[in-house]
């Protein structure tokens, strides 16, 4: 089994969390898994991991027929997990679906190539901070309502703001970085008021706006 940290120490070399993410992405490019599978691959800090590999497919719009609001479930009992600090739980029709190691592997490989940019700002900073019990359980609450805002019924752009909430939460708590957690603090309030102001657009609006 892969194990997957934020920092690993290989012959006294710190290694990346990017360069762990293209070793699981060259692993399960040609291998179908349930979501209890993908799990168990990802190793150590699955929760934090599972919430940012399931964001990135809506930040690079990648086609989901079917699967978007698989992966907003899953986002939402991640959200769960860190805001309670217990051992992820998957409904078991959720882990019922095999997910396709293309899809797997691509949203692997591009948080590689995102994570690599990311962390020339990002270093564990204030671990005090990103480990406090209660600053943990908004983070989990955060992550919980963007993964409500990821199940709605809605054209895929409208995906993004909760999609990069997810994203940059996932990363903050990964990298224990308190100065990163303000970013994806920010994130979400503009979330919750892009989707306070779309009620205000009606079904015509939103579909005319993002192109459907």
């Amino acid at each position: 089994m892969l194990l997957i940290l934020t920092f690993v120490c290989e012959r006294g070399i710190c290694v990346r969390l990017s360069y762990e993410f293209r070793r699981l992405a060259d692993g399960c490019a040609k291998k179908d898994m349930n979501i209890k599978e993908f799990i168990a691959y990802l190793g150590p800090r699955a929760t934090a991991l599972l919430s940012f590999v399931f964001s990135i497919p809506f930040l690079i719009f990648i086609p989901l027929p079917g699967l978007s609001m698989v992966f907003g479930i899953i986002v939402i009992f991640c959200g769960i997990s860190i805001a309670l600090n217990r051992p992820l739980w998957i409904p078991a029709f959720v882990n019922r679906h095999k997910f396709s190691g293309a899809i797997l592997s691509k949203s692997l490989y591009t948080g590689e190539k995102i994570l690599k940019v990311c962390e020339k700002w990002i270093r564990p900073r204030g671990e005090f901070i990103a480990r406090n019990t209660w600053i943990q359980r908004i983070n989990g609450l955060m992550i919980f309502l963007s993964g409500l805002c990821l199940t709605l019924p809605l054209p895929p752009g409208t995906n993004f703001t909760p999609g990069f909430a997810v994203f940059v939460l996932s990363v903050a708590i990964l990298e224990e970085d308190a100065v990163f957690l303000l970013v994806g603090y920010t994130a979400f309030l503009v979330n919750i008021a892009f989707f306070t102001l779309l009620p205000m657009l009606g079904w015509e609006g939103i579909t005319h706006l993002f192109g459907h």
